[in-house]
């Protein structure tokens, strides 16, 4: 592919100044969010509970909530919050290293496979893309599974043009160990760099580097078999009959129904960059990919082609075994984003040179780069300023926050905060969480009554988690504390339908009230 001139004295039409601009906005815009702390959401919660609940030894066990997650970023969560505590700075800090170091070698990688038009175009979308942007401020493996999905793709690409040469190898053979421990689906970025180099190896390469490729084939499989059979297998039958319900529209049905399951599962949230969601952009993106693959095959780069494609048809394997999803969502693929990125900009340029027929009209390129790249950098500000106006992934978690804030921030050691549900864990992973993490002592079980309240408490926040409202809460608090001698008046109250957990869980009604303590001498 032709490349971009070097230097322009337009900065407009300066593929260099497109690129800081890209590199800064996405970084920026993950910045942003980090900075906004939005609400812990379901799946933080549920994976942040076990962790601070839990011995690093404990984190061998299978997860409570329904959680997978590799061991490496359990051990470094665990550390984290041990350091640094629970703050959601500092769950989030370690995803967000991820997510930023994955935005700084995407250039690295992709100019180099593609050329500079593709490269910047394709950063372009990893950089400011609505789910690598979210997944790398969420405290979970996603944005960990996307640097690893990245580094695979550079090494693969490294080996395969430099097949004499053993240091991809060698790198490839230290990196291998660490990836996998860190992020599930590495095996398949493993496995597909694996499937790429095969036939290079054989043809082309040498004694060292043949040696190096089975050392490299050993040691994968190896490493994959102590995750699985120690943690990853484990976790996996502990959550088996909730995964298959969440999860039952990526797995594909095993009749002649698959093959409109196939179509719907890549034109789906998957394939949807940058604008994420059912929003349609999808219909854009995969036909892109296709003229992208077709581009390769053409140019008989065929082992770079298989290097791409190869995490796309593992993956579908796997979801057929019922063993790890495809399709519908975009979090659990981001080990997918790099192909995705890749195939979908040579798509998109092959088409343009097609359009133009000059391939060499300098600015005609500059023009077509400039405007794709400013079109995303657009999408990208708006997307911050929504961020800024409604920084919360979803109003039930939000809810949650701001009535645990409400209780306990404003609770003195005079203040007594009392749950009157045995186990308020139990309705949602949000309201476990925000109930853990704070350091006031409150009761739970308990049946507000004069005996109840401690003889130095002046006030007393009362909370009561159900699925339904209950009728004359107030009313029925207070004249129970009258019968013992004690006089309470309403201060503040709190009552709040959340969705939250699960999509389908029933709401959660909370209802929650703050009362002066008057006693009768």
């Amino acid at each position: 592919m032709n490349n971009l001139p070097p230097f322009t004295n337009n900065p407009l039409r300066n593929w260099r100044f497109w690129l800081m601009a890209a590199l800064v906005v996405g970084i920026f815009w993950r910045l942003l969010d980090y900075v906004l702390r939005f609400p812990v959401w379901g799946d933080e919660a549920s994976l942040g509970m076990n962790i601070i609940r839990r011995s690093y030894l404990q984190l061998l066990a299978p997860l409570g909530r329904v959680q997978v997650c590799p061991l490496g970023f359990l051990w470094v969560s665990k550390w984290m919050t041990s350091v640094a505590g629970t703050s959601a700075f500092a769950l989030r800090f370690f995803p967000l290293l991820c997510g930023i170091t994955a935005v700084l070698i995407a250039w690295q990688v992709f100019h180099r496979v593609a050329g500079r038009k593709v490269g910047l175009i394709a950063t372009a979308m990893l950089a400011c893309s609505l789910a690598t942007v979210r997944y790398s401020t969420d405290f979970k493996p996603y944005s960990t599974d996307l640097l690893v999905a990245m580094c695979y793709v550079g090494l693969g690409f490294w080996a395969l043009r430099c097949p004499k040469d053993s240091k991809p190898l060698v790198y490839l053979i230290v990196f291998t160990p660490l990836a996998l421990s860190f992020s599930f689906p590495g095996i398949f970025m493993a496995a597909s760099v694996s499937a790429a180099l095969l036939l290079r190896q054989i043809k082309d390469s040498n004694t060292t580097c043949r040696r190096l490729y089975a050392g490299f084939n050993v040691l994968t499989l190896g490493v994959f078999a102590i995750v699985f059979f120690y943690v990853m297998r484990g976790q996996m039958h502990h959550t088996k009959t909730g995964m298959d319900v969440y999860w039952r529209n990526a797995f594909p049905p095993l009749n002649w129904h698959i093959f409109g399951w196939l179509i719907q599962a890549h034109v789906s949230n998957m394939m949807s960059y940058p604008l994420g969601g059912k929003k349609g952009i999808a219909f854009l993106i995969t036909p892109l990919c296709l003229v992208g693959v077709w581009r390769l095959w053409h140019k008989r780069r065929r082992s770079e082609c298989v290097l791409l494609l190869a995490p796309f048809v593992l993956t579908f394997i796997a979801a057929l075994l019922r063993a790890y999803p495809y399709g519908t969502s975009s979090r659990v693929q981001q080990h997918l984003v790099p192909s995705i990125m890749l195939l979908s900009s040579i798509g998109a340029v092959t088409l343009a040179a097609m359009a133009m027929r000059k391939r060499h009209s300098l600015s005609a390129w500059r023009t077509f780069t400039g405007s794709v790249v400013a079109a995303i950098l657009v999408f990208a500000v708006i997307c911050m300023a929504l961020d800024i106006h409604r920084p919360w992934v979803g109003p039930g978690p939000r809810m949650v926050r701001n009535l645990t804030r409400a209780v306990f921030q404003g609770a003195g050691k005079h203040t007594e905060i009392i749950i009157t549900n045995h186990k308020p864990d139990v309705f949602a992973s949000e309201i476990a969480w925000y109930l853990n993490t704070h350091h006031h002592a409150y009761k739970t079980g308990v049946s507000l009554t004069a005996k109840a309240l401690q003889p130095s408490a002046r006030r007393v926040w009362v909370i009561h988690f159900g699925y339904k409202h209950v009728h004359h809460f107030n009313r029925t608090l207070i004249s129970r504390c009258n019968s013992g001698g004690v006089i309470l008046h309403l201060l503040k109250q709190h009552d709040r339908i959340m969705r939250v957990g699960f999509s389908k869980n029933p709401p959660v009604v909370a209802q929650a009230s703050l009362f002066a303590i008057d006693r009768r001498h």
